[in-house]
Order: structure tokens, then sequence, then C-alpha cells
């Protein structure tokens, strides 16, 4: 999730977030607490944001493998328009002179 969140801030689509070193450029002592406040707000942006693609990514991979592997397996016969039947022949014999 690291490497989606590093690549979020690298992208940063609408120029919405600063890398943390220029949070480091407006440091003043009077200000330290809302400079942190707000690189604080922008990390746990930027973290839900990551979750969400590291979940759907996972979470749609495996729903379309596990339903491609029960096509092929024959097992959701009666739930899928897809059906491979395991023992199905691919090929005529006869048209290949097998």
């Amino acid at each position: 999730m690291q490497y989606i969140a590093e690549k979020l801030l690298a992208i940063n689509e609408h120029g919405k977030w600063r890398p943390p070193p220029a949070y480091y450029e407006d440091l003043q002592p009077e200000n330290v607490e809302a400079v942190s406040q707000r690189l604080q707000e922008q990390e746990e942006e930027i973290f839900h944001i990551a979750r969400l693609i590291n979940c759907g990514w996972f979470g749609m991979g495996q729903y379309h493998f596990s339903r491609i592997d029960d096509a092929l397996t024959g097992y959701a016969q009666s739930f899928s328009l897809i059906i491979f039947p395991p023992f199905l022949v691919w090929f005529d014999t006869e048209t290949i002179g097998a």
C-alpha cells in the first residue's frame, strides 16, 4: 500500500497535495501545530484512497479469477453462462488426421 500512496502523491492529479519537504519550508516556530495538522490530514487522505485502491484491486481480481476458475472447472454450470466442461474435446481428431 506504501507504493500506491507514493504513486498517488507523485501523480497528484489535481495538485491538491504537497510533498512533505514542501511543508517544512513553511515551518516557523509559531505555526508548527498548523503545519503538522495539514500534513497529518494529507497523509490520512492519501492513506484512505490508497487503501480503497488496494482493496478494489485485490477484491475485484479475486472475484474475476474465481469466476474464471469456476467456469473452467465446470463448477458453476447452473450459475454461469460461460461453461467449459472439463473433459471437452477441443478439436475434431478426424480433421487433423490423428
